[in-house]
């Protein structure tokens, strides 16, 4: 015994000591520190939606099943598979018309919803890759002409916020006599009344959301296009080889990585989209659990489990993707520029066809927010056929008093209105501490795991930072709506400004990563042999080496949080901050209101995003061939 004691303290001593060693060394111990805390912030609110679906909810239907629980439980704290139960076996039964018909409760509330989220979201998947893919191939390896302004454009509908085009689709092709209400301005043109499935449904929300995310393809695809080896193709050509057979053998297949790149980025994203659907009138997981969240709990909680089920799949199916790529070495040829290829006449045609897609899906959006914002009747294009005289009114910017006539309901004009102003504060502030926090903890992630590239440990850091951006953005915000309901922060600034920091770091901590690896380790390792503290060469010299991508990983969460709805909708009332009072002004028919609200955003946006450009150089769009 007392032999084994001394041996027991010498192996507890060099544990001991292994582990002072590794802890003395920064990157180590912010890379312990920080997956300690993002274990935390992502997995437990994680936990608790799981736990929620096992719980009877008071308030809700849930209640109702208050009999499976004996007479001493709680509602609240008593575990039940209740929910689960009744989700997938129970049937409801309805009246359509004279009939009652009676119908499975899972085929409502989560096959549908589930089938469509599905289908729109393969279906934006192909919109986005085949319209972002052929722009980008047309900008970086052909004569297009207004490549600048195309370029430029062509990114606006991801800047600007998510529901900007369906509203836009709204204003276009509503019609009275299908969807009920105002005539839109399609109608008012040319009298000409689309089908509700046009207006309404799987088509426009599949079409809207694949416009959104194209500048995810042309981002992705236009960058291998723009930095693709010229050798390759050089080879083919000397060989003989045609241009039909080059294309499909060796440019596809280089570009294979960033398709399947972007097809996981934009079904993760469309997945979890919910202003798009909301507006477009079409049951997904996502407005499907909004709708249940009040009288179904439980079950509501079902269906976000499933949303994080498609992010761990994803998760995994990108991890699979990333550590399988591989290399193509070149037999023949020659090193040089990748070959422009001449359209002839058609340069014109597609140049015109772009000019006239950006102008409808980037500048018609802007237009018509403001006409809908001095309209008397929001949605009303009459003026086009009668005259503007009599049919433009100025009360919904400059009303100073709280009148209850005119449509006005009690509200001052947008410019005097305090509500309004007071929430457009609110979201500064949450995008400027989400930004700060989030910047600076993906900025120490990027530093820390390109400094520990092979461990185990770093790469489990970084995997976990970027899940909140693969999971549906509503799954990460009923997992916070949870747990901040549990701990009592429901409602506050805290917990929007943590929901918002844990789905932003990804922004920063893949934009800090690339760039730290591009940094040679010899820099630092001659600061350290100069005895340079940690502090003083980060500030000194890290920092200002990569100042562009540091700074655009702060700038990115800061105006993504701008326009953010579906994440934080679910965490705080109505006026907390501005994105949703979109909503309460659309349940009132202040529809002026949201359009003068959506036009502020994107301007805004719009200016932040030109600030950034101008002092920094960086470009969203830069380095892929618009700028040439």
């Amino acid at each position: 015994m007392t032999a084994s004691t001394p041996h027991r303290a010498s192996k507890f001593r060099r544990t001991w000591n292994k582990f002072h060693t590794y802890i003395t060394k920064p990157q180590n111990a912010i890379l312990l520190a920080l997956g300690i805390i993002l274990t935390i912030t992502t997995v437990f609110p994680m936990y608790t939606i799981v736990r929620d679906t096992v719980r009877l909810h008071p308030g809700s239907i849930d209640s109702q099943a208050n009999a499976v629980a004996s007479q001493s439980e709680v509602l609240g704290t008593t575990l039940t598979s209740y929910n689960w139960k009744n989700l997938f076996t129970a049937n409801i039964t309805t009246r359509i018309g004279r009939e009652r018909v009676t119908r499975s409760v899972a085929s409502i509330y989560l096959w549908i919803p589930l089938l469509n989220s599905v289908l729109i979201s393969i279906f934006s998947c192909f919109g986005a890759i085949l319209y972002g893919g052929v722009f980008a191939y047309l900008v970086t390896r052909t004569n297009l002409k207004f490549k600048k302004y195309l370029s430029s454009i062509f990114i606006f509908p991801y800047i600007m916020p998510q529901w900007t085009l369906a509203v836009m689709w709204q204003n276009l092709f509503n019609s009275n006599a299908v969807t009920g209400g105002n005539d839109g301005l399609f109608v008012a043109l040319f009298n000409v009344y689309m089908p509700k499935w046009w207006c309404e449904g799987i088509f426009p929300v599949s079409v809207v959301l694949a416009i959104h995310y194209a500048p995810f393809a042309y981002i992705l695809i236009g960058g291998i296009f723009r930095n693709m080896d010229a050798n390759l193709e050089e080879a083919a050509t000397i060989l003989n080889t045609p241009r039909w057979k080059t294309f499909f053998r060796i440019t596809l297949p280089l570009v294979k990585p960033a398709i399947l790149s972007t097809i996981l980025l934009v079904f993760s994203s469309a997945m979890g989209s919910y202003p798009i659907p909301h507006y477009l009138k079409l049951a997904t997981l996502s407005t499907q659990y909004v709708g249940m969240s009040s009288n179904r709990a439980g079950q509501a909680s079902i269906l976000a489990v499933i949303m994080m089920l498609f992010g761990f799949l994803i998760l995994i199916v990108n991890q699979q993707i990333t550590s399988g790529r591989k290399n193509f070495t070149t037999v023949t040829g020659k090193s040089g520029q990748s070959s422009i290829v001449n359209l002839g006449a058609l340069k014109y045609v597609f140049s015109f066809l772009f000019v006239f897609l950006t102008l409808f899906t980037g500048i018609m959006p802007i237009i018509l927010f403001a006409i809908e914002t001095f309209l008397p009747n929001p949605g009303d294009y009459s003026f086009i056929t009668h005259g503007i005289a009599g049919h433009t009114t100025t009360k919904w910017w400059l009303t100073s008093e709280n009148l209850t006539e005119n449509g006005m309901y009690g509200q001052k004009g947008i410019l005097y209105n305090s509500d309004i102003w007071r929430a457009f504060g609110g979201t500064f502030l949450v995008a400027i501490c989400c930004a700060l926090l989030a910047g600076t903890i993906g900025t120490l992630i990027g530093y820390c795991v390109s400094k520990n590239r092979r461990s185990k440990w770093a790469s489990y850091v970084n995997n976990m930072a970027f899940l909140p951006y693969l999971m549906p953005s509503l799954a990460v915000g009923v997992a916070f709506f949870v747990f901040g309901s549990g701990v009592g922060i429901y409602n506050t600034f805290l917990l929007l400004i943590l929901a918002g920091t844990v789905k932003y770091i990804p922004f920063a901590s893949r934009s800090a990563l690339n760039s730290m690896m591009q940094i040679s380790g010899e820099i630092e390792e001659a600061a350290i042999i100069q005895d340079i503290p940690w502090w003083k060469r980060m500030t000194q010299i890290i920092i200002p080496i990569q100042k562009t991508s540091i700074i655009s990983g702060f700038l990115l969460p800061f105006m993504t949080c701008l326009r953010e709805l579906t994440l934080f909708m679910l965490l705080c009332g109505q006026g907390k901050i501005i994105t949703t009072m979109l909503g309460y002004f659309d349940e009132m028919g202040l529809y002026a209101f949201s359009s003068g609200i959506n036009l502020i955003l994107i301007i805004l946006i719009l200016i932040f995003n030109a600030i950034v450009n101008k002092l920094t150089g960086a470009s969203i769009d830069s380095g892929i061939g618009g700028r040439s």
